[in-house]
């Protein structure tokens, strides 16, 4: 019985949401495209300025923050709504903390201060693109993004005692694939707006350290990352021709 109730109900027209390749072309094929992402943001940590962070276990937490990363982008349509290219990315990452004190019980609390923490990366990446427009749309839009991704980081966590920095330096190596979902809409013919935002990650870390320049280390790691990542979000321009 369960078997011809499938088979009547397959026989029965499917449901049509929309997503005909045919029908709707939201990015014509042989399209060129160039696009310019950037990311940055800046502010200060503590009861004074800024966010409290945990009340509960920080206390008397205060410094800086500032991030900024640029992506431009080139990129061709094989097909309708599907395009293939490769992008650069540069990034950089500063934080300061005055000091802060960390209490975990009644018996257990321990205070940082003068800590610094830099970083800066440059990743290039090969990408293909699907372009979906909502619901027959061709000014709205959602896409789906993969890369191949190969970055370099040089990274340090130094502490400040009197003038000089002591700390730790890391070079860091990362080959990952990527997905990138993201929504878009066209404010011309040839111009559209987006915003794109981390989904998952899957790669293979190799990280060399050294401690003030004397003591040196190295490691390997395979880690895969998964679900949306709010410090992942892209907002940017793309052109077409």
């Amino acid at each position: 019985m369960a078997f011809f109730a499938l088979s009547a109900a397959h026989a029965q027209s499917s449901f049509d949401r929309g997503f005909n390749q045919d029908k709707d072309v939201f990015i014509p094929k042989g399209t060129v495209a160039f696009g310019l992402s950037f990311m940055g943001s800046s502010g200060d940590i503590g009861k004074n300025g800024g966010y409290t962070l945990m009340p509960s276990l920080v206390k008397d937490l205060n410094g800086s923050y500032s991030t900024l990363g640029i992506a431009p982008a080139f990129s061709y349509f094989v097909k309708d709504n599907w395009s293939v290219g490769a992008k650069f990315k540069y990034a950089s990452t500063k934080l300061n903390i005055g000091n802060a004190g960390i209490s975990l019980d009644e018996d257990m609390s321990f205070g940082i201060e003068d800590k610094g923490y830099r970083r800066q990366s440059y990743t290039g990446t090969l990408f293909t693109r699907y372009y979906v427009p909502f619901m027959g749309s061709k000014i709205f839009g959602w896409f789906v993004e993969g890369g191949l991704n190969y970055k370099y980081a040089q990274g340090i966590n130094y502490t400040l005692e009197e003038g000089l920095k002591h700390g730790v330096y890391n070079d860091t190596y990362v080959t990952s694939l990527t997905i990138d979902p993201g929504v878009c809409f066209f404010v011309a013919n040839e111009v559209s707006f987006e915003a794109q935002i981390g989904l998952a990650e899957l790669g293979m870390t190799k990280v060399k350290q050294s401690e003030n320049q004397v003591k040196t280390s190295d490691a390997s790691s395979f880690n895969f990352s998964g679900g949306i990542n709010i410090f992942d979000i892209k907002i940017g321009a793309r052109f077409f021709f």
